[in-house]
């Protein structure tokens, strides 16, 4: 399988499942294959368990290609009215090197097919260096400050703290909260 979970190699999808949830499970085990199916490569998946959800991570380098990617996947604020389903993404790293190869976007895009497997997944979230601004707009990200309405989801009660600040939002679906509904 080539996946990791706090330093344990994972020998199956059930042994997956046992650690992690079933959602994780599905999003992690689509994103490597497809991922590897890209770069016609087995690389391991890396996943720890974090206090906010989990975070995931995949590199690989050969000399010619260097891609390295690291999500961070929350629930919601703890709150008993919350499930306990990934609500936000945050792309904490992404890089496909050399550039300008069309890779990224291609490697975007399966990540928004395999974000299906999350149901309550409202936002990907990220902050971006100026050179690369360009290509998150390109996939749909939108500014905070730019957006009235994503301005307003600042005062969302689902949306982890540590995330409030992150200037670029790709919007799945609209929250259901009770501030981001008292906005529509």
């Amino acid at each position: 399988m080539n996946i990791s979970v706090n330093h344990r190699a994972i020998r199956d999808f059930n042994e997956l499942a046992e650690l992690v949830t079933d959602e994780v499970a599905n999003f992690c085990v689509q994103w490597k294959k497809g991922l590897d199916e890209l770069l016609d490569e087995n690389v391991r998946l890396l996943i720890y368990m974090r206090r906010y959800g989990y975070e995931v991570k995949y590199h690989f380098e050969n000399g010619r290609l260097n891609w390295l990617f690291q999500l961070e996947l929350y629930y919601p604020n703890q709150s008993p009215q919350f499930e306990r389903k990934i609500t936000y993404i945050k792309i904490h790293k992404f890089a496909t090197l050399p550039m300008y190869q069309g890779n990224g976007s291609k490697v975007f895009e399966h990540l928004l097919n395999c974000t299906q497997a999350f149901g309550g997944l409202s936002m990907i979230r990220l902050r971006s260096v100026r050179t690369a601004v360009s290509f998150w707009k390109k996939q749909g990200f939108q500014e905070l400050e730019k957006t009235e309405e994503l301005a307003l989801n600042q005062d969302c009660e689902k949306i982890p703290q540590m995330l409030k600040n992150y200037k670029f939002v790709y919007v799945i679906k609209p929250c259901n909260c009770n501030s981001c509904q008292s906005y529509h």
